[in-house]
Parts: C-alpha cells; sequence; structure tokens
C-alpha cells in the first residue's frame, strides 16, 4: 500500500505555490469571461433576448438551477455580472478563499445554466476547476488567508507538495479532458484515414483569419498531423502527470503549444484560455524553486522592514506587502530592535525600511523602496518616486488615526501559526465519492450502454453540474458546414439580408462564414438552435432579431416579412464540396399588429 501511495503521490500531488498560482489565473479567467460575455448581457442572459426565462423552465433538466435565471431584467443581470466579478476578484485575492470558491462555482454554473445553448467545452473546465478548487487548499499560499501565518515565513508551516483526494481529483480531471477526448476520437478519419484535421480546416463556421494558410498544407502532411494529435491526446497526460519534472514542463508546454495550432486556424473563443489554465495545475515544484533562486537575491534577503509592535494594523499590513510584494523574502522587525528604528516611530510616526547598504526609508518612500525591491512589481517603482510626496500626505493621514487601526483585523479570530492543507474526514468521504462519480460518468459518456449510470444518480449532474462531454472533434470533425441567410422584405418593399445588417440578398458562400457572426458565443448559439433538439429556440431568436433591427431603423425600414435559411454545404475531401442546400428554418410575417407566423421546421 505504501508503495502505491507513493506511486500516486508522485503523479497527482501538486504544488501549494501552483494552486496559488492557478487560483489567481482562475479569478482573472472568469473576469476574462463575464466581460467578453458583457457584450450581448441583453441578448444572452434577459428576458427580452434570445433565451427567455420561460424557454429556459421548460428546456432544462428539473434539478438545473441558475441565480441569474431569478430575474430577467437588464438591471439584475448586470447587478449579477458585477457581484460575480466582484466574487471572482476576491478569490484572485485569496480572500476567504473557501467560501469564495463555492460562491465563484455557484455563479459560474448558474451563469452557464441561464443560456446553455452558448456554452462549450471550455465552459465546462471552467466550471469543473472550480468544483475541485473548493476540495484543494489553493488558498495556503500568496493570500490573504495566508495572513493568518503571522510574521512566519509560509515554508516555515507548509510542505511545498499536497497529496490529498482533492489534488487527485483535479489532477485527475485534467487528464481526463484528454483520455476522453482521444478515446472519443474513435472514427476512421483519426486513425485509418487520418483526415481529421483536413476536415477541421474545411469547417468555414470556425476559420479563423489565418485558415487559408493551413488549407496550402499539402494533404499528406496534414494526415501526419491529425495521427502526431492524436498520439499526443494518448501520451500527452502521462507525460503531464510524470513525477519528473522536466517531462512535467514538456507536457505543459505540448499541450500549450497543441492548444495555440488549433486557435491559430480555427475560432474556437476562450477555449484555449480555459484549456491553458487546467493544464497550468501540473506545473513542478521545481519551476518555483528556480524562479525564486533566479529572482530572490541577497537584495531582497537584507532588506529589513521595522514596525510599531504596538499598532496591529501596521503589524497586518508589513505581513500584507512582505507577502504579496516581496514573497517573504524580506526581514520583519520590531521597530524597538533598532534605534533609529525606533526613534522613527517616535518621532516621525513612521515606519521604517532599511535596504543593504544600511539606507533608511520613511513613510511614503519606504513603500517605493520595498516595491523597488519587488521580483514582480518592481517597474512600478519609477512611477512611485515621482509621487513620493503625495505618497508622504496620504501617510500622515492614515498614520493620524493609528490609534484607532489596531483594531482593525482582516479575520475575527487574528492571526494564526499554522494553516491545515489537510482535508477533514468528511471532506475526504465527498470527494471521494465525487472523484468516483465524475470518473463514472465520464465513462458513462463513452459508452453509454455498458456503463450505464443509476436514474437514482441522475439528479447529481444536474443539480452540481459536473456533468462534462469532451468529443471534441470525434469521432470526427462534422462536415455538414454551412452559412445563414435571412432575407427580409421591408415596410418600402426593399429585400435585404438582416443577418448581415441590411446587405443585399447573396446566397453565394461569404469568403469567411466564422466573420458572419459577433463572436464564438453566438456561432455556438446558431450552430445549436439549427439542431431539431433545439428548434423551439428559433421562435425566440426570430422574435429577437425583429426587435433588434426595427429598434435601429426608421418605420419605413421596419420588417414586413423575413424567412431563415441555413445553406447546408457538406464538406469533401481534396478541398472540395457538394453543392449548397437551402434548408428552411423560419417564416415570419410581420404585415399586421398581431404579427402572426407560420412556421416551417427542418425535419
Amino acid at each position: 500500500m505504501k508503495r502505491i501511495h507513493s506511486i500516486l503521490e508522485g503523479f497527482l500531488s501538486i504544488d501549494l505555490r501552483t494552486l496559488a498560482f492557478v487560483r489567481v489565473m482562475t479569478g482573472m479567467v472568469i473576469i476574462i469571461d463575464l466581460l467578453s460575455r458583457s457584450a450581448d448581457l441583453s441578448a444572452h442572459y434577459s428576458d427580452a433576448g434570445v433565451i427567455p426565462r420561460s424557454f429556459l423552465l421548460n428546456a432544462s433538466n428539473e434539478w438545473t438551477f441558475s441565480v441569474f435565471a431569478l430575474g430577467g431584467s437588464y438591471i439584475f443581470v448586470s447587478a449579477m455580472f458585477i457581484f460575480t466579478g466582484i466574487v471572482a476578484l476576491l478569490l484572485a485575492l485569496g480572500w476567504r478563499t473557501r467560501l469564495m470558491t463555492l460562491v465563484a462555482w455557484i455563479m459560474v454554473m448558474s451563469l452557464q445554466n441561464r443560456n446553455p445553448l452558448i456554452c462549450y467545452g471550455g465552459d465546462s473546465i471552467l466550471r469543473m476547476m472550480l468544483f475541485w478548487g473548493m476540495f484543494v487548499p489553493w488558498g495556503a499560499k500568496y493570500s490573504v488567508d495566508s495572513l493568518r501565518y503571522g510574521f512566519n515565513r509560509l515554508s516555515d508551516h507548509l510542505p511545498n507538495k499536497v497529496f490529498t483526494v482533492g489534488t487527485a481529483g483535479l489532477a485527475l480531471q485534467v487528464l481526463y479532458i484528454y483520455i476522453f477526448t482521444a478515446l472519443f476520437k474513435n472514427g476512421p478519419e483519426w486513425h485509418s484515414e487520418g483526415t481529421a484535421v483536413y476536415y477541421a480546416l474545411t469547417i468555414d463556421e470556425l476559420s479563423s483569419r489565418f485558415n487559408h494558410i493551413g488549407r496550402m498544407i499539402p494533404l499528406d502532411v496534414l494526415k501526419g498531423l491529425t495521427w502526431s494529435v492524436l498520439a499526443w491526446e494518448w501520451v500527452g497526460p502521462l507525460v503531464l502527470a510524470w513525477p519528473n519534472w522536466r517531462v512535467r514542463l514538456f507536457g505543459i508546454f505540448g499541450f500549450i503549444f497543441l492548444q495555440m495550432g488549433f486557435n491559430v486556424f480555427l475560432v474556437l473563443g476562450l477555449f484555449p484560455v480555459f484549456a491553458t489554465l487546467a493544464i497550468l495545475v501540473f506545473i513542478p515544484s521545481e519551476v518555483w524553486d528556480r524562479l525564486g533562486a533566479r529572482f530572490i537575491t541577497d537584495r531582497q534577503r537584507n532588506l529589513r522592514i521595522y514596525y510599531d509592535p504596538e499598532c496591529g494594523f501596521c503589524q497586518h499590513m508589513v505581513i500584507a506587502l512582505n507577502r504579496f510584494l516581496l514573497f517573504d523574502s524580506a526581514k520583519l522587525l520590531p521597530a524597538s530592535d533598532d534605534q533609529q528604528a525606533s526613534d522613527n516611530v517616535r518621532i516621525e510616526n513612521s515606519w521604517t525600511v532599511q535596504d543593504a547598504q544600511g539606507r533608511s526609508f520613511v513613510k511614503g518612500a519606504a513603500l517605493v523602496q520595498v516595491i523597488a525591491h519587488s521580483p514582480l512589481f518592481w517597474p512600478l517603482a519609477k512611477l512611485l518616486r515621482v509621487l513620493t510626496p503625495a505618497l508622504n500626505t496620504a501617510y500622515r493621514l492614515v498614520a493620524t488615526d493609528r490609534p484607532t487601526w489596531p483594531s482593525f483585523r482582516p479575520f475575527p479570530n487574528g492571526i494564526i501559526s499554522t494553516y491545515s492543507v489537510t482535508m477533514s474526514i468528511p471532506s475526504i468521504i465527498l470527494a471521494t465519492w465525487c472523484l468516483m462519480y465524475v470518473t463514472l460518468f465520464n465513462m458513462h459518456r463513452y459508452d453509454v450502454e455498458k456503463l450505464p449510470i443509476p436514474k437514482s444518480l441522475y439528479w447529481v449532474s444536474g443539480l452540481f453540474k459536473v456533468d462534462q462531454n469532451w468529443a471534441m472533434f470525434a469521432p470526427a470533425p462534422y462536415r455538414a458546414d454551412g452559412w445563414y441567410v435571412i432575407p427580409a422584405v421591408l415596410a418600402n418593399g426593399d429585400t435585404v439580408d438582416i443577418f448581415r445588417n441590411g446587405a443585399p440578398v447573396n446566397w453565394e458562400r461569404p469568403e469567411r462564414a466564422a466573420a458572419d457572426f459577433r463572436n464564438t458565443r453566438w456561432s455556438k448559439y446558431l450552430r445549436t438552435i439549427r439542431k431539431g433538439k433545439y428548434a423551439g429556440a428559433r421562435k425566440h431568436y426570430i422574435n429577437w432579431l425583429r426587435k433588434e433591427w426595427d429598434d435601429n431603423h426608421p418605420p419605413e425600414q421596419h420588417l414586413k416579412r423575413f424567412t431563415m435559411y441555413f445553406m447546408l454545404e457538406n464538406n469533401l475531401y481534396d478541398w472540395q464540396t457538394e453543392p449548397p442546400k437551402k434548408v428552411h428554418l423560419w417564416t415570419k410575417e410581420c404585415a399586421n399588429s398581431s404579427g402572426s407566423e407560420s412556421q416551417k421546421e427542418k425535419q
């Protein structure tokens, strides 16, 4: 058993510094995701948009819930976006990390549940990173929570690596992405034919501005790339988790290169960002050790920061500055240990920073020196030196009220001397059960008949949103490509294509179909609603499209009648295609006040 435990620990343990870095990056990625979504806040998340709550209630799993669905107004949705962004920022800072992880998971899950028709695989990655984040100590280092450690260095209390059921769950979750996507790629395009990369490049709906460069690659080379991608997705997970740090680094850069390669030729939105975030979980300890040896030098180690021992607020501030700016490299000492520092407290009412040359700095100049010694933020010191007089003024304002500040505590129980990175028995049981369920669910996705999930457990995937599907370009890239044309007759008798902002109707293939979509979320939405399963959503898109057009045009250009078509074009080998077929999706008559409409669904 010890041998097995040792092997698993080598593969599935995670460095606490890596967890801290992933925590910060997760918070930042959530904010980036919110910003990218906010451009379509009303269209995608309000009752005035393409997915009103009335449709959502009928289309969603009975166990699915969404905080975003509690209101349908633009103001409510905006407030939810802002709240989620604040939670993400607090998570990145590591304030009440476990609580913020839980709230962030609920809010991100709710955001995705509010409009599932625009979600793709990257959203599942972000959601599951937060899910497993609740079981790992990613607030142990370089966080506001870590201020509980007091004046001691982080290394005095905590190991570099931790191995728990939580870290195993997080690591395996990342590995499952590539293990199961490799399993799902069982079509001949990925194996005997070797044409999968070719067919991926032919998808006009996803083609990037550089897609034409990919189409210049010889077909035989594309075959080699196909088999190389599949081979790497099989071997890569083992390389990524291998205990040797150089092998792990090779795996990390290998997967990043894979994501970058796809992103050059295909418009994949934030998927490469989400995927790269997950891969960072495997950054080995040696990377941080070498970075520390490179950037933490005697210059930082010989820096002395003297504080007023009778000021509780002062103590917390120097701990925070040393932890976040200097990575615990400076020496924190009470002013009573140095005569000049003691005089500065008594006369200048100030802390003191003393560099390796013995020069002392007080007030705002002391802060500038701390930043100047920071391995990460030192460029800011040049700007702040100019602002030193203003910093001195601000310092004096704070120092004047210092007697009222000692009661300030970021934590009600004050500073503690240790931080536990172990899991409680209930959390071990819960994490183990979740890991088993996630593993079973992925296996079930791969083979529904042989590996069924008991109906009594269906509620788990719906309520906790641990359902996931890693069938990316699997079993093969889809060939049913095409473009939308929505010809409309206006009140003045003109006929235009309202999908292309009123351009003349043109049934020919556009130069790049992906350019017709506002962004990848719209692209995903419009690919989804043309499926028969989601045909009911077309009505809401048509209604939104009519309102959007009429609100932005004078009465004589209001819509009288318009029809939604998809020009279906199947991609063939050697850069050939079948003749396009005009697929009718919906017709709306707007001639009378009742707005009567006729409907023809794709069978």
